[in-house]
């Protein structure tokens, strides 16, 4: 008995002795090492977003015409609002969903001269509210109120390792988008773009009144990247990755 677990003892030993000198005369990076390090980088981490910010318009006021001589600043602010709703159909996407506030200051009202009809002035504005600064929360990211994340980054594979000289490498991989709620809504695909009221869904598809241009978002399918890594004495570093 003695004898049988002295041998296997001896077997353990050099299996231990042969591991550890694999692992240290090991010059490759590998795909797991790979993945490890794309995945802890801040470009991995950064979420697709849109920004809630409309620059010009809130410098310039935004200007409506006064339908009629009758009509109060209420009823005209409420008119300014749909329209600037249906210019931006991903925020009225996210307002539908109770995640931003919009709000339309008024500056000042414009006689009517030289045939241009009065009009009334606004600053309008959407921002976050505690709901949509909520979702920043979920992916762990700093919270604004300017923009609203829709989707984050999910590695499929290392697709392959380029072997750059002794002290440099290349990984190849895959990933894809991950959408949130917000996001989903963007993606005429699913169930909650087709729960949105109709005129939100013509306006994202460039089929409203106001725009012709199509602001949906596809986030099926498989996206391509490239990482690059350099070989220091404490190990492989990741240096730039590209989405």
């Amino acid at each position: 008995m003695t004898h049988k677990f002295s041998n296997i003892g001896v077997i353990l030993l050099l299996a231990t002795l042969a591991l550890n000198s694999f692992a240290c005369s090991s010059k490759d990076l590998s795909r797991s090492m790979a993945q490890s390090m794309i995945e802890a980088s801040p470009a991995y981490k950064e979420a697709s977003s849109f920004s809630l910010v409309d620059a010009y318009n809130e410098q310039v006021p935004l200007g409506i015409n006064r339908v009629s001589a009758e009509e109060t600043v209420d009823q005209a602010r409420l008119r300014v609002l749909a329209r600037q709703l249906e210019w931006k159909p991903e925020t009225a996407a996210a307002h539908h969903l109770g995640l931003v506030n919009l709000t339309a200051d008024f500056i000042k009202e414009r006689k009517p001269v030289m045939g241009l009809k009065a009009e009334w002035e606004f600053k309008v504005m959407a921002r976050a509210n505690d709901k949509g600064k909520a979702l920043w929360k979920a992916y762990k990211l700093p919270e604004t109120d300017e923009f609203l994340p829709l989707a984050k980054k999910q590695i499929i594979e290392i697709t392959g390792i380029t072997k750059q000289g002794e002290t440099q490498a290349a990984a190849d991989f895959t990933y894809k988008w991950i959408p949130n709620e917000l996001g989903k809504t963007l993606d005429p695909k699913t169930e909650e773009f087709k729960r949105l009221p109709e005129a939100i869904q013509k306006d994202l598809t460039g089929k409203g009144k106001e725009s012709d241009m199509d602001k949906s978002i596809d986030w099926s399918g498989e996206r391509r990247g490239k990482a690059l890594f350099q070989k220091y004495d404490d190990g492989w570093r990741l240096v730039d990755v590209r989405f």
